[in-house]
């Protein structure tokens, strides 16, 4: 393996007042709002729709009992897509035990998803997932709010708020989207391994298969990493992770006396990324035991997976760093067949000596590319770092 480091050097001139304090999480309504407008995103037609009026966990009228109704019915057609419509009455659901969905062409949306003012806050139960998807196929959710405030989250709590894996059965792709859904103060401070959305992988397979996508939607004010793939099997499998006009913000990885944090805000490490038009602000990542936490690390076990960064934008955010050795905004690493980082730009981004007081801007050597095997193709062009 050839190991190169890339390191690129323009300076914008433009720089953030520096903040060394660690800033509390912070949730970005405004930014959250910003994000709606014309989209590629187009609303499936309903063959059928069932509508959640009954904002208890369980029961007729519910989600749980929507989920489950249509987990069971198989479509008439691949085509055939059914609703879940959560009417205007129901603004919060708190689930006492995790929503479990292995259905396929579903569509659960919000009455307005044209009106945030509407959107239902669904809270997750203590101790436990919001949401389980293993192997959901063309299962889309709309105007969601997405949060575990206020759950019992302590050390035997689990590690994320939503878990998508793949088709265990078949070699049937999953595929999950979200739509203008804001996953918010998500957060368990006894957990370093904590992520608000993980896309895993438990067994060994070359076949299995998930494709997740964020559209319009926003990650704001969590502790910990806000988006995750991991994978404990001897194979990585192949996944793939749209963020398409997204915001990632406010989002705090602290590491304390009792956890150590080895990956980053959102880590597709082992995903196919592509991002495009997403902005990535006021981040800030504390490791203080020789823990890994850029904003943003991407990469891949297989040959044959691509990542790429379209015309989005990282600014002010700010990562802690005792060994020094990610401090970086972006790590590209492992054997990604190739890089495309094109039209993004880098701004008002610092970085922290831990226990050396020393703050410097790093706009300048915002990426790094590294342990990426000499054919990778990189393209790095028109982005201002």
């Amino acid at each position: 393996m050839m190991i190169t480091a890339v390191l690129l050097l323009v300076l914008l001139g433009k720089r953030a007042t520096v903040v060394t304090a660690q800033s509390p999480p912070a949730t970005n309504e405004a930014g959250f709002r910003a994000l709606f407008g014309t989209s590629d995103f187009v609303a499936p037609t309903c063959a059928s729709t069932k509508t959640v009026t009954n904002a208890a966990d369980s029961g007729v009228g519910t989600l749980r009992e929507a989920l489950g109704m249509l987990e069971a019915q198989q479509p008439d057609t691949e085509a055939t897509i059914r609703c879940i419509r959560i009417d205007s009455s129901v603004t919060q659901i708190v689930l006492q035990s995790s929503l479990i969905f292995k259905g396929r062409n579903v569509y659960l949306f919000a009455e307005d998803i044209s009106n945030p003012d509407s959107f239902p806050v669904v809270k997750a139960p203590d101790r436990a997932e919001l949401l389980i998807a293993e192997g959901a196929n063309d299962f889309t959710i709309a105007g969601i709010r997405i949060t575990n405030k206020g759950a019992d989250r302590n050390y035997d709590a689990p590690r994320q708020v939503i878990l998508l894996k793949p088709n265990r059965q078949s070699n049937i792709k999953a595929s999950v989207a979200f739509y203008r859904v804001s996953m918010e103060e998500c957060s368990n401070p006894d957990e370093g391994w904590f992520s608000a959305v993980r896309i895993e992988k438990n067994y060994a397979s070359q076949t299995d298969s998930i494709d997740v996508s964020f559209w319009e939607s926003a990650f704001h004010g969590n502790e910990g990493s806000v988006l995750e793939c991991t994978s404990s099997g001897s194979y990585s499998p192949i996944r793939r992770v749209t963020l398409k006009k997204t915001l990632v913000y406010g989002n705090r990885i602290y590491d304390g006396p009792d956890t150590t944090i080895y990956y980053a805000m959102v880590n597709l490490l082992q995903c196919g990324a592509a991002i495009n038009d997403t902005t990535f602000d006021s981040n800030e990542a504390s490791e203080a035991d020789c823990g890994t936490a850029p904003i943003l690390r991407l990469g891949g076990l297989e040959q044959s997976e691509r990542v790429v960064v379209y015309e989005s934008t990282f600014q002010n955010n700010h990562i802690k760093a005792q060994c020094g050795s990610e401090e970086h905004v972006i790590v590209v690493s492992y054997n990604v067949k190739s890089v495309t980082i094109e039209k993004s730009i880098f701004v008002g981004n610092t970085r922290e000596s831990i226990g050396h007081g020393r703050v410097t801007s790093y706009d300048g050597s915002a990426l790094k590319i590294t342990n990426i095997h000499g054919h990778t193709k990189r393209v790095i062009h028109g982005t201002a770092l």
